[in-house]
């Protein structure tokens, strides 16, 4: 579609979640956009249920940088509080969506996004609280601590998917 008359589809949904001035409906809408990102699975579910959120943040962050707020606010309030007795499911959900994100290249990488300046303090700190994973690495801590955290999650996340799917796991020794 280069060079198409056609609207994005992010530019219509950041215009929508913009345009909504009833609180209970933009909180739906924004679930909506997001609801598949919970409990992705890379193994059965599809990059484009969870393209559109990820790209109207990115291109909103630098023209309408509310949207990307409002947005990257609700992702990481409700990766706490949708459903706490399965957070950690949802967590890996959100982390999963990312994860693939970044590796199919959707966007080039999260920090335009994750610590713009147009974000709040409070924000850019909740951010950080919920995607230590995707932050750049802080030069004061040790980057091999940041490594083999996400190993093992990632290790736990291909040993979780493999038994849900009845594959047998090979259980490696970390060092």
């Amino acid at each position: 579609m280069l060079c198409s008359d056609i609207i994005p589809r992010w530019a219509i949904i950041g215009w929508l979640i913009s345009s909504c001035t009833n609180p209970i409906a933009s909180a739906n809408a924004k679930l909506s956009l997001f609801y598949d990102w919970l409990f992705f699975d890379p193994l059965k579910d599809n990059i484009m249920n969870i393209e559109p959120g990820i790209l109207v943040m990115y291109h909103s962050i630098r023209n309408h940088p509310f949207v990307s707020s409002t947005l990257l606010d609700f992702l990481c309030r409700i990766t706490k509080n949708f459903y706490v007795k399965h957070e950690d499911k949802i967590r890996m959900g959100v982390f999963n969506s990312l994860k693939l994100i970044l590796d199919k290249q959707v966007i080039p990488n999260l920090q335009p996004l994750f610590e713009s300046p147009k974000l709040d303090r409070e924000l850019r700190n909740l951010i950080r609280e919920n995607f230590k994973e995707f932050m750049a690495p802080n030069p004061n801590i040790a980057q091999t601590f940041n490594t083999h955290s996400i190993q093992q999650t990632i290790f736990k996340k291909e040993t979780d998917q493999r038994i849900m799917h009845g594959e047998p796991v090979d259980v490696p020794a970390f060092a």
